[in-house]
């Protein structure tokens, strides 16, 4: 029987003693043996856990890295975004405040042609004021003064009045019959002389040349039907007597 702990011994002898203790001794180291067979195999699966957590942390880590480097550049992306978009806002205000200034100078420009327009008309009105001007002067200080009579010209007893449309001269826009006062060379002639005089003696003036012998007319002759009458009656002397100068004054529109 092998040698156990609180085996008796007393009657024993020493060779069955030395036996029962080696196969005591193999028998621990056989159990020994198998323990530390199982503990290698243990260390073996730990080991083999722990180097498989390490790859998977590295694994981990990896994911991690490239997850951080996959923000970073969609941080950028968004920031790229950002910044197009601030410039595209940009761009915008500054599109419109283009189209705002370009509306303006559009305004500007209509309004400096529309400038340049009326100062062509009052230019335009000026040169035909000048010509009359120029014409009446040239025939006021005309030695001969008024022609004599034409002999084609048919002298009527009477007016009819051409209307009041924009194609008929200003100084004869009326509607109805008037009167031929038949004036004569004198008459004419002081009539345009004495205009001419108050024409010279207010250099300042600025009205029209028309509308202030339309007024002239009505103070020497009296308003409405009257100064139409003596319009007419003018013009009736300038064209018997010749006088195409002085004329152009009433026929002109």
């Amino acid at each position: 029987e092998p040698l156990r702990p609180g085996r008796a011994v007393a009657c024993m002898r020493p060779k069955d003693m030395c036996e029962a203790f080696l196969e005591y001794v193999e028998a621990e180291m056989g159990r020994l043996h198998e323990q530390c067979r199982t503990g290698a195999d243990r260390a073996q699966d730990l080991q083999r856990q722990v180097d498989e957590g390490e790859a998977r942390v590295r694994a981990l880590e990896q994911e991690v890295a490239e997850l951080k480097d996959g923000w970073d550049r969609e941080a950028r992306k968004v920031a790229r975004l950002h910044e197009d978009l601030r410039e595209a806002v940009e761009g915008q205000r500054g599109t419109e405040q283009l189209q705002g200034e370009a509306a303006y100078a559009k305004n500007v420009a209509r309004e400096h042609a529309a400038a340049v327009e009326r100062a062509g008309q009052q230019l335009e009105g000026l040169h035909r004021t000048l010509a009359v001007f120029l014409d009446l002067r040239s025939a006021r200080r005309s030695p001969r003064g008024l022609g004599k009579p034409r002999a084609s010209v048919t002298r009527v007893t009477h007016f009819e009045g051409l209307g009041k449309g924009r194609d008929v001269p200003l100084l004869l826009r009326y509607e109805g019959q008037l009167k031929n006062l038949r004036w004569g060379k004198a008459e004419a002639g002081a009539c345009l002389g004495e205009f001419w005089r108050q024409r010279e003696e207010a250099p300042g003036m600025k009205e029209g040349l028309q509308k202030h012998f339309r007024k002239f007319i009505a103070a020497r002759h009296g308003a409405g039907k009257a100064s139409a009458q003596a319009i007419y009656s003018l013009n009736d002397a300038l064209t018997h007597f010749g006088d195409t100068d002085c004329e152009y004054l009433i026929v002109q529109r």
